[in-house]
């Protein structure tokens, strides 16, 4: 997974930039999300997992997918959608048997689980704080894949239940006065921004901005 990003050594910037959190200040669940779709968060966040394990295999890492609209991560990993996070909001199921084991060692999975967009569920911040805080201590990270904040309002309740949020930006397509609406929606929300991930770049080596915006 980690080919599908063109630059390693821009990877392995980023996994030295969330590994220091963890001894400064015990940040472990991270939010990746953007302004709006199509800018690659799936992909920055699978990328990330990969490069994470590959390069410490004490580590182990949740990955969970809140992105109703357009879940992946099931079929990246090739494992079942449901049970998943949304039966566990739901009540319907324990952490446990919503999580499963992926082919990369190291890595768990808990998919969008059984989603119908004919009866839409909304993803409520107190249930997910309540989650996010029983699955904390399994594990030394847990990324959040998140809808863009632009698109769906529940994903500023994902970013309030996260420790920190990095915003993902397509680089040349997203304008800077849209990224700016997103990390406004972000602050009045008392989210805790850790700066902002520049994808697809088209220089020989892409540019990853870690800077408060």
């Amino acid at each position: 997974m980690v080919e599908s990003l063109k630059n390693k050594d821009q990877l392995i910037d980023l996994r030295q930039q969330v590994a220091q959190f963890l001894p400064k200040s015990n940040l472990k669940i991270f939010n990746l999300t953007s302004s709006r779709e199509k800018e690659g968060v799936s992909t920055v966040l699978l990328s990330l997992a990969s490069i994470v394990v590959e390069n410490d295999s004490q580590i182990n890492i949740l990955l969970i997918d809140a992105n109703q609209k357009h879940p992946s991560l099931s079929a990246e990993f090739k494992l079942s959608s449901k049970p998943g996070l949304l039966e566990v909001l739901m009540g319907k199921v324990s952490c446990e048997a919503a999580v499963y084991k992926s082919r990369v060692n190291g890595i768990d999975v808990m998919p969008c689980g059984a989603v119908d967009h004919t009866d839409y569920k909304v993803i409520e911040q107190a249930r997910f704080l309540n989650l996010v805080a029983e699955l904390k201590p399994r594990y030394d990270y847990i990324f959040i894949d998140s809808p863009p904040l632009l698109v769906s309002a529940e994903s500023l309740s994902l970013a309030a239940a996260a420790d920190t949020t990095f915003l993902i930006v397509q680089a040349y397509k997203t304008q800077w006065e849209v990224v700016q609406k997103a990390k406004l929606y972000l602050e009045r929300n008392n989210c805790n921004i850790s700066g902002v991930i520049l994808n697809q770049t088209r220089k020989v080596i892409p540019q990853w901005i870690y800077r408060k915006l």
